[in-house]
C-alpha cells in the first residue's frame, strides 16, 4: 500500500501482537477475538490500559463487535473512535489525554490502513479541521508474531508547551466535536 502523503511521525513504532486476528475480528462480529477477555483498569489519572499503572500504554486494541469495547474507551475520545469506525476506518489505539506527574501525553487516535479509498476520504474530511488543533501523521505498527510492519495515520491533538492542562481538555473536546462532525455532516 502506498503510504499517504502526511509527514512522518518520530516516535517509535507501535506494537500490536496480532494484527490479522484484529483485522479478521473487525469484519466478523462471532470472531474468538472479539469474546476474548481482558483485565482493564483506570488509573488515576484517568488512562485505561492493562496494568492499572499511571503511564503504562499496555491496552488491548479491541474492535466494536468486542464484548469489552465500551469499557476499553477513555470517555473524551470516545465519541471520535465511534465515528471513525461508523465511517468505516479502524482505529487500533486511542488516548484521551492525560497529565501524568507533570507531563502531558497527547490526545491521540491511531488508524491501522485497510482500505486506502476510505481513507483518503477520511482524511479529506479531518484536513479541513486542522484550524481546530487536529494533526495528521503517518506512522506505523509492529506485528511481533509475524515480523511486520503495517502503515498507519495517527490523529493527534498537540499540547502546546505553555498550554495549561485544563485548557488543553477544553480544546481536546472541541477538536473530538468537529472531528465528529466532519466525518458526519
Amino acid at each position: 500500500m502506498t503510504t499517504l502523503l502526511l509527514p512522518a511521525c518520530n516516535r517509535t513504532p507501535n506494537i500490536m501482537p496480532d494484527v490479522m486476528a484484529f483485522l479478521a475480528a473487525c469484519k466478523t462480529p462471532n470472531h474468538p477475538y472479539n469474546v476474548s477477555k481482558h483485565k482493564l483498569f483506570r488509573t488515576n489519572a484517568g488512562s485505561i490500559n492493562e496494568t492499572g499503572i499511571e503511564g503504562s500504554f499496555k491496552a488491548p486494541s479491541l474492535t466494536p463487535f468486542h464484548t469489552q469495547f465500551e469499557t476499553s474507551l477513555e470517555p473524551a475520545i470516545k465519541p471520535l473512535v465511534s465515528a471513525l469506525f461508523t465511517f468505516g476506518c479502524l482505529p487500533y489505539t486511542s488516548c484521551e489525554g492525560h497529565e501524568i506527574n507533570g507531563r502531558i501525553y497527547e490526545a491521540h487516535v491511531g488508524l491501522l490502513l485497510e482500505q486506502c479509498d476510505m481513507y483518503k476520504q477520511c482524511l479529506i474530511r479531518l484536513q479541513t479541521v486542522s484550524q481546530h488543533g487536529v494533526v495528521l501523521f503517518s506512522h506505523k505498527l509492529w506485528d511481533p508474531k509475524v515480523h511486520q510492519e503495517y502503515e498507519t495515520i495517527e490523529i493527534y491533538i498537540p499540547h502546546k508547551p505553555a498550554e495549561f492542562y485544563p485548557d488543553y481538555r477544553v480544546k481536546v473536546s472541541k477538536a473530538v466535536k468537529v472531528s465528529c462532525q466532519a466525518l458526519h455532516p
